[in-house]
């Protein structure tokens, strides 16, 4: 973010995220202790084994009509970071939108704004 400024160097970060977790999502999935079988239920509980390893707080909840919202307190990643840029987060939410294509390929993440530090994504499967 520094070298390149908050576009490009989010953008890249973004790039770099989305290879690190197409490549890695497997091997990460296995060290939380997760099997792969694939649906919205299992990853939900990838990213609240994701959240809980970084030292934050998260949990899943049913949505009526479908899908499931996970809530996160936090990102630890992001602490000790005076200013962090939206980037940043854009980034991560990079991470784990490819790490969910390499876990479920007919499912998608939003992420949804929550009130203040509490981070939500709603997961939606689509095929």
């Amino acid at each position: 973010m520094a070298l390149f400024g908050p576009v490009e160097g989010g953008h890249l970060l973004g790039l770099a995220a989305r290879l690190v977790a197409m490549q890695h999502y497997a091997a990460t999935a296995a060290t939380l202790g997760l099997t792969e079988r694939g649906g919205i239920q299992d990853f939900a509980a990838f990213m609240v084994a994701l959240a809980t390893a970084q030292g934050d707080r998260a949990e899943i909840t049913a949505v009526p009509g479908g899908g499931l919202i996970v809530r996160q307190q936090g990102l630890s990643l992001l602490r000790g970071i005076p200013h962090p840029h939206p980037t940043m987060l854009e980034a991560w939410n990079e991470l784990l939108i490819s790490a969910l294509a390499a876990h479920d390929r007919f499912a998608c993440l939003g992420f949804v704004s929550g009130p203040g530090h509490e981070l939500s994504w709603h997961l939606l499967t689509t095929g």
